[in-house]
Formats: structure tokens, C-alpha cells, sequence
């Protein structure tokens, strides 16, 4: 044990708020006494009990680094540094609570046999007799009481209003969390409560759902949309939506009513705000395309301040996607990119779905890849924008359609930067003034060669090519296209009950269907095809696995009518799978190595599937031969 020194002396100091000035206090190593696993409604929690050697107190795990339990990487006895915490009161008790949001495990419980030390609890109300030495191995002496959200009613409360809510373990409620509201029930602000006329503590946009405390966060705001009207059952209404980041992550936040009168016009994309008083719930991911499980709403309680300190908020971080890459994104997925726009189209009108009128624009835009992609902009951005100079253009949150192969769109909440001060932009802008501006680019629409492994450009191979060359074992994906016919068709488990809203797998709850990802229970799931075939040609075979797009359009019929088929009218199902056999079609096959159980293959997916063209088949023909006349 004389490897490992705690960090003496953390616990008193991070309860008295001290500890982040001390330099020696710094990323602290604690010890994990003990563990306790929690179930509520709202999932599974972790509570601990930490020692720095001298003196021990109780912890709470953030959800997010449950896994860290659950795959036994941390347990009884295990080392950890923590990087990132806070430390609040516990209503009604002299006690604190250390909440663990960051840590980096040094040693596993396997690995460290004792525990450190002979560590005494720091506040009196965590030690059932005052002899204890600390927590027993089997389980805990300690017994704090633990903060919890009552489930909210519809209420009205001050600030700074007390409750009288029992307290026992953390719950959160994933429908509807208002941070001030359980403020409110916390009682007396803590260290971690930040005035907004104060320096903000750190407190990631990733972590606001998992504080019932007063806080604030330093924001750059990015990617606000138009105004929005709509209609319901109330009347009319309006909204907008904006993203606000930090150095740990993004949230999404939406104004309505009157918040968009108060907090539109004030909100600039790039600017810093102080944000506090928001309600948290969970995120609707059918609107939502950020990387948090949760959302922000703007109200009459929301305060939103300019921040007098923007340097430290980083800027907009772009993980671009190259878009020679764009056939390995599914239809429908958001990611980001950065290009330079090679041609900007004219503004036009449009009527949507809708009825209502919408201007877009369109772009082409180019990368370093070879490629070129159509880029449509709506709304103010499209009415704002100007392609003068071939300007470098970043797109945080764009769609990805398939129509004309692959193509871009950006949504209400995309973020759209021009000329980004990044040193991706600036190096793919002297690149196009050096070279791109003469290059000729290829399209999803206009056929495509070349290739190799790990490269995106479509050649054509034949079956055995995928063995022989050694395809789609590298780092990347390598991409094919074949001639093959459908010789089997796995009939068990062609589909899975999916949630409407995500596509995630749901599971039978009660007499309804259970998404957890969206938590929500419904009557009746959407199946979606997971279609396993063979494809042949006349040098081998393969198995390939077809997603739903591509599924219903071999079957012809949706995986909702299969399913029932199956259940109902076996011969029709038959039917279905029999017609569907030998088919040959054009396929853009997926390539990539997969390990299952500790076997490593090649998985294929199906990336496309298109009838047969005899006419265009014949005139490739022609063409290779006439090439191969001239070797």
C-alpha cells in the first residue's frame, strides 16, 4: 500500500468550500469504502462512502459514470482521483453531500486489499456510535439522510421558499425537473450556488440535469433559430430555440410566449451569457439533435445575463465529417461539416408540406475528400447568406439526406458559421486557394471510381474480391458495388418492435411498450426490418444485413405488415419471402470488421439496393471494353 498516498485533508476542506484554491488539493485521491447500489423510479443510483485517509463522508455517483460501477471497474476498496465534484448541504442535517461528476480510477477494489488509514466520519450525523472507525464491510454504519426530489406538483414558489418534502435517496424526475423550483426545496443556498452577479463555478451544460441546487452556467450561445409560430388547443403561440455551450458540453433551450419577446433579440450567436433559473427536462429527441439527454426551457423565472469574461468559454468545437464519407451516415442523422462553398445558389421561395411559404438556398460545398455535396440553407440563414469569395462555411447539426445519393440541409437547430476562426477552416482554406478552386470534383449523382481500402469512391467487385483483398479490415469502412442476387432470407427475427419516436428497441411493459431511451410507455411499437440474406454471384457468397429502407424496398411490404403477416397468415408471409428470393439488384455494399465473442469478421451491410438498368449496365460495357481495346 505504500504505492498509493491519499490526499489528507481533502474531505474537511472541500466541505468548507476551500479545497479547489489549495494547490495541493487539487484532482484529490480518495478511497471508495464502501458502495451501495439505489433503484427509483428514475433508475439506478450509486451512493459511496470516500476516505482521504483521515476522515470519511458520503457520496453520490452522477449517473453518467454508473457504468463505472456496473462493469466492476470501481468497488470496495478502489482508488479514485476526482476531477470534477461539487459538495452541497443535506436539508435539515449538518451534514454535506461530495457529488462525483469526473473521476479517474487509479485502482480497482481488486487491486488494493485494505482499507487506508483509520479514517473517522467528519460530520457527526454520519456515524451511528461514536467509537466507529467507519463504515462496516457488509454495510453501511453511516445512515445521512439523502436529498431528494419529491414528484413536483404545480406550484408557485419564491426563490429562496423552503419545503417540507421528506428527504431519503436522490430522485430525479425525467419529465419534468425545474432547477429553481428544487432549489426551493434544498432550503439555504449552498457553496455551489452562484448568483448571477457573482463568478459562476464551474457546472457543464452536460451536469445541469443532475443538480436539484441553485446554479448558473457561463454559456456561448450558437445555432438561434427564426421565431416559430404554431397553433393549439390554447391558441397561438410562438417559440424559438437556441444552443448553449460550454467546455463540457451543449444544451439545447427553447423560449415560448413571452420569453421570446424577453430573450430573442438579446441572444447573439457567439456571444456568453450567464444563465440561471431554467426548468430542465428531458429532450425530445425528435426536435433535438444535441449530444445531452436533456433540455432547457426559458421562462418568466429564467435570468440571462451577458458575461463579462467570454475568453473562457471556449469556442464552437466542429468534429467534421469528410464528405467523401457521407454514404457510412444513415439517412436522417445530423453530424457536422466544414467545406468551402464552391457554388451558392439564388434565393427561392417554396411552399411546404405545410402550406406555408419557406425560402432556401442551396450550396455546393467541397473538401479536401474530392467531393462535392448540395448544402440547403432555410429561412434567415439562406436570406443572410453570401457565397462572395467561395467563403469557408461550418454546419454543427446538418441532415443528412439521400436524395440525388447523399445531400445536406440544415435544420432549425444547426449552427452556421462562416469563415470560422478555427485552424481546421483555415487550412482548408489555403488549400482551396492553392489547389481546390482548379480541382474537378466528384458527386453522389455522377458515378463513381477509384477506391481502395478505407476509402469511400465506389468500385465495383465481385464477391470473392471481398475475401481476397482483404476488404473492410482496415481502421475505416471500404464500400463496394456489386451485381448479386438474394439466394436466402433468414426468416427468424427479421424485425424489432421499435419506438416511433428514436428506433430504439422497445420492451413489453405491462400491457404496453417501453422505450427507455425516450422513457415513455406506448400501446402498440413500429417494427423495423433487420434483414438477413445471402448475396451471390458467380464467384461466391456472403451473408448481408439489410436496414429498413432497404428492407421494404426488396420485401415491398412495410416490417408492420410482415410482423402481423406472421402472426396471422402464414401463407402470406411465405408468400412474401418467396417472391422476394432471387432477385438481383445493384447493390453499395458496407464493409467493416466486427468482433463478436472473440471472433473478428466482416460485417456487411447493405448500403443501397437498385433495380437492375440493362441500359446503363450496357453502355459500362461498352465503355470497358473500349478502354481495354486501347491497353
Amino acid at each position: 500500500m505504500g504505492t498509493y498516498q491519499l490526499t489528507p485533508g481533502f474531505l474537511p476542506e472541500a466541505a468548507n468550500g476551500t479545497a479547489e484554491s489549495q494547490p495541493a488539493m487539487q484532482n484529490p485521491l480518495v478511497q471508495v469504502l464502501n458502495v451501495k447500489a439505489v433503484d427509483n423510479t428514475s433508475g439506478k443510483r450509486y451512493r459511496l462512502i470516500i476516505s482521504d485517509g483521515q476522515h470519511y463522508m458520503q457520496a453520490m455517483l452522477a449517473t453518467q459514470l454508473n457504468s463505472l460501477m456496473d462493469d466492476g471497474q470501481v468497488g470496495k476498496n478502489a482508488l479514485i482521483r476526482l476531477k470534477r465534484y461539487l459538495c452541497n448541504p443535506v436539508p435539515n442535517k449538518s451534514s454535506k453531500l461530495l457529488i462525483i461528476l469526473e473521476v479517474e480510477v487509479v485502482a480497482g477494489g481488486d487491486g488494493v486489499q485494505e482499507r487506508i488509514g483509520n479514517p473517522v466520519a467528519f460530520f457527526p450525523d454520519q456515524n451511528d456510535g461514536p467509537q466507529q472507525a467507519g463504515p462496516t464491510d457488509n454495510n453501511y454504519q453511516v445512515q445521512p439522510s439523502m436529498p431528494t426530489m419529491a414528484p413536483q406538483q404545480p406550484q408557485q414558489q419564491s426563490y429562496n421558499q423552503y419545503g417540507n418534502q421528506q428527504y431519503g435517496q436522490p430522485q430525479y424526475n425525467q419529465n419534468q425537473y425545474s432547477i429553481n423550483q428544487t432549489t426551493a426545496n434544498r432550503g439555504t443556498a449552498s457553496a455551489s450556488t452562484v448568483p448571477v452577479n457573482q463568478p459562476p463555478r464551474a457546472m457543464g451544460d452536460s451536469n445541469v440535469q443532475i443538480f436539484p441546487i441553485k446554479w448558473t452556467i457561463r454559456v456561448r450561445c450558437m445555432g438561434k433559430s427564426d421565431v416559430r409560430h404554431f397553433k393549439n388547443q390554447k391558441g397561438d403561440g410562438r417559440l424559438f430555440s437556441v444552443t448553449f455551450y460550454d467546455e463540457s458540453g451543449e444544451i439545447r433551450a427553447t423560449g415560448f410566449g413571452d420569453a421570446v419577446n424577453q430573450f430573442y433579440d438579446m441572444l447573439q450567436d457567439n456571444s456568453t451569457y450567464l444563465v440561471s433559473k431554467g426548468t430542465i427536462k428531458a429532450a425530445n429527441k425528435q426536435f433535438n439533435n444535441t449530444d445531452n439527454d436533456y433540455e432547457m426551457t426559458l421562462d418568466s423565472h429564467t435570468i440571462i445575463s451577458v458575461s463579462t469574461d467570454p475568453a473562457t468559454v471556449p469556442q464552437l468545437k466542429i468534429k467534421a465529417h469528410p464528405l467523401s464519407e457521407l454514404l457510412a451516415v444513415d439517412a436522417n442523422a445530423t453530424i457536422d461539416v466544414l467545406g468551402v462553398v464552391k457554388d451558392c445558389g439564388d434565393l427561392n421561395s417554396i411552399t411546404t408540406k405545410a402550406g406555408r411559404p419557406a425560402n432556401k438556398r442551396d450550396l455546393s460545398i467541397v473538401d479536401t475528400g474530392g467531393y462535392q455535396v448540395r448544402a440547403t440553407l432555410w429561412g434567415k440563414q439562406a436570406e443572410t447568406f453570401d457565397g462572395t469569395g467561395h467563403p469557408v462555411i461550418a454546419i454543427k447539426g446538418v441532415k443528412v439526406g439521400d436524395f440525388q445519393g447523399r445531400s445536406l440541409s440544415a435544420l432549425g437547430s444547426s449552427t452556421v458559421l462562416i469563415n470560422p476562426d478555427i485552424p481546421d477552416a483555415h487550412s482548408l482554406r489555403g488549400w482551396f486557394d492553392r489547389d481546390g478552386m482548379q480541382m474537378t470534383f466528384q458527386s453522389y449523382t455522377s458515378g463513381m471510381s477509384g477506391g481502395g481500402p478505407g476509402s469511400m469512391p465506389n468500385v465495383t467487385k465481385v464477391i470473392t474480391a471481398i475475401r481476397d483483398e482483404n476488404l473492410g479490415m482496415g481502421d475505416k469502412p471500404d464500400y463496394i458495388n456489386t451485381k448479386a442476387t438474394i439466394t436466402h432470407i433468414k426468416r427468424e427475427n427479421m424485425s424489432y418492435p421499435a419506438c416511433p419516436t428514436c428506433n430504439k428497441k422497445m420492451g413489453e411493459d405491462g400491457g404496453g411498450w417501453r422505450c427507455e431511451k425516450c422513457d415513455k410507455v406506448l400501446p402498440q411499437p413500429t417494427h423495423r426490418y433487420l434483414l438477413n440474406m445471402t448475396l451471390s454471384d458467380h464467384t461466391g457468397v456472403v451473408w448481408a444485413t439489410a436496414f429498413n429502407t432497404e428492407a421494404e424496398m426488396i420485401l415491398g411490404v412495410k416490417a408492420d405488415d410482415l410482423a402481423r403477416f406472421k402472426e396471422e397468415d402464414e401463407a402470406q408471409f411465405n408468400s412474401i419471402i418467396e417472391e422476394s428470393m432471387f432477385k438481383t439488384f445493384d447493390w453499395t455494399l458496407r464493409l467493416k470488421q466486427d468482433t463478436f465473442n472473440d471472433e473478428t469478421r466482416v460485417r456487411i451491410t447493405a448500403q443501397s439496393a437498385k433495380p437492375l438498368d440493362n441500359t446503363a449496365r450496357i453502355e459500362e460495357l461498352r465503355l470497358l471494353i473500349a478502354e481495354y481495346g486501347r491497353m
